[in-house]
């Protein structure tokens, strides 16, 4: 009985195996660490776009876009390890940043403190948060959402605000509409494409 505690008690601290599943693009290729991708939504939107919103005197503020605008990001493992990490897995914390396009190297931030709540922003604010996850929108879904998990606190999901010119604010909130999405990777031949289709993951 002794031997048995031991055991529970030891594997009662070992990282949940959800930590270690496979996250996919819309190729069926596992997500690659520092890799560049297109978020595409699954509920329609080309993809992810920046606006300036508030006093913002520039754009600052990650939405959906309502348009074929899309912009690829860069995901970056921000586990530590010690082996090289190739590839980015459910739960593993990461950072975004932003890929080939004006903003490139920009990274996505959390920042707290706004009329609007948690809100996902290009950097420039202060009081800020980077790291984020990813877990299936369902169980066993290739679908997925991205969650903000905060030292010491529950996860809350990467979801949208509806604005005036139909795009959607990315914010952090369990009780708003969740943000569910795909990763398709960047290439030229994407770029040019202004007409994504949905395709469940």
């Amino acid at each position: 009985l002794f031997t048995l505690f031991l055991l529970s008690s030891f594997t009662s601290y070992l990282p949940s195996a959800t930590a270690q599943q496979p996250v996919y693009d819309t190729n069926g290729n596992q997500l690659r660490n520092n890799g560049e991708y297109y978020i595409v939504p699954v509920s329609g939107g080309a993809g992810i776009d920046v606006v300036a919103t508030g006093t913002e005197k520039c754009p600052l503020t990650i939405v959906q876009s309502s348009s074929s605008t899309k912009y690829s990001t860069v995901f970056k493992s921000e586990a530590t390890l010690p082996r090289p990490i190739n590839y980015i897995t459910q739960n593993m914390a990461f950072s975004i940043k932003f890929g080939c396009n004006q903003y490139r190297g920009r990274p996505w931030t959390v920042v707290r403190g706004l009329p609007e709540g948690l809100a996902l922003k290009l950097n420039g604010y202060t009081n800020t948060a980077r790291v984020l996850r990813i877990k299936p929108y369902s169980p066993g879904s290739r679908n997925y959402k991205l969650l903000f998990c905060p030292d010491g606190s529950q996860c809350a999901n990467v979801g949208f605000t509806l604005m005036l010119s139909e795009r959607k604010r990315l914010v952090v909130s369990n009780t708003l509409p969740t943000l569910q999405v795909q990763f398709q990777k960047y290439g030229p031949r994407f770029a040019m494409d202004n007409h994504l289709r949905s395709v469940a993951e």
